[in-house]
């Protein structure tokens, strides 16, 4: 089965906490958030809670997850203390949360990515990634 991977965006956005009111419908069904598990399971609690987030290794594994399940797909090198970063406020740890969630794609043969690029000018001077102009984009992967 061929996947949807989903970016988480910002941690201290509405991202998380829309990706989590998705997956509480069954549209959810076969996408896989790239980004941070805490953050991810902040979201669910901020969207009432009840909805189980589980970290996976890999995109295949999300098909062992039960459904209504958040699989979340661990981005490497976040910063350590991304939770603390608050929300609806502009920080640099979020935006390197998310420009390094885009880093962690690499090119395989088991999903389909939507990438968003609405990235701040001063996230783009700090992180190295050929940033597109706020266009969505399908990866195949």
């Amino acid at each position: 089965m061929t996947s949807l991977l989903i970016t988480m965006g910002d941690a201290c956005g509405i991202g998380p906490e829309t990706i989590a009111k998705l997956f509480r419908t069954e549209a959810a069904r076969g996408c896989v958030v790239l980004g941070d598990l805490g953050v991810m399971r902040r979201a669910a609690r901020l969207t009432g809670g009840l909805l189980p987030v589980a970290g996976i290794e890999r995109v295949a594994d999300a098909q062992q997850l039960p459904p209504m399940c958040l699989p979340v797909l661990q981005a490497q090198n976040l910063p350590a203390d991304l939770l603390d970063a608050p929300l609806g406020r502009v920080d640099a740890r979020a935006g390197a949360a998310a420009a390094r969630a885009k880093l962690r794609i690499t090119l395989r043969p088991c999903c389909l990515c939507l990438i968003r690029d609405r990235t701040s000018k001063h996230v783009r001077a700090q992180h190295p990634f050929p940033w597109s102009e706020s266009v969505p984009r399908w990866v195949a992967l």
